[in-house]
């Protein structure tokens, strides 16, 4: 297991790119450590990114009709750990604005243990917020005092930055019709984990 200072400044990383995909309107379906990697310069990429959608498509399934007495992940959009749901009133739901930071948090962060042996319990507590918040400004404001704790914790030498995104009709997947990857792709990473 890496020291802490180590998994701090990585974690930070992560919330920094999970702030930056949901700026540039894109969604992290697939969001498991083994997704992301780390570059020769510390800066935090995506490897995997067959389950990134743009906003526009999954917000696409937003108020389109659904029968409420069914699975809505049947009738809308679902792909990973991007789920709508049927309303109560027969519509799709949305996606939250704040989809990727609380996926981190709460898929990274608190099912994968990856602050596990945090020095305070305020880490944990913030974490949990972040990852169980569905009001987006109290999710996070966690999130944020979260990464600034984490960042400290690194020794204030942060120089983790997010991947920048290409978007292109051209498609390599049939599926969606979309190409989205990080820059500088043939990078070597190694897993933050």
């Amino acid at each position: 297991e890496r020291p802490w200072k180590e998994r701090a400044k990585l974690a930070a990383g992560l919330l920094t790119w999970a702030e930056r995909a949901t700026h540039l309107g894109f969604y992290a379906c697939d969001m498991i450590l083994g997704n992301f990697g780390q570059d020769n310069q510390g800066h935090i990429k995506m490897n995997d990114v067959d389950q990134v959608h743009t906003e526009e498509d999954v917000q696409r399934w937003k108020g389109l009709e659904c029968d409420p007495s069914k699975d809505g992940r049947e009738q809308c959009f679902n792909d990973g750990h991007c789920k709508h749901t049927c309303s109560k009133e027969g519509e799709c739901s949305i996606m939250p604005p704040h989809h990727n930071t609380k996926e981190v948090c709460k898929r990274l962060f608190i099912k994968k243990g990856f602050i596990a042996n945090a020095p305070t319990k305020r880490i944990k507590t913030l974490a949990a917020i972040c990852a169980a918040q569905n009001n987006p400004q109290k999710a996070l404001q966690a999130a944020g005092e979260l990464k600034e704790i984490l960042e400290n914790d690194s020794q204030g030498t942060f120089s983790i930055r997010p991947p920048s995104f290409e978007y292109s009709t051209s498609s390599k997947n049939p599926k969606d019709g979309m190409v989205v990857s990080g820059d500088e792709d043939k990078e070597q990473t190694k897993s933050p984990a």
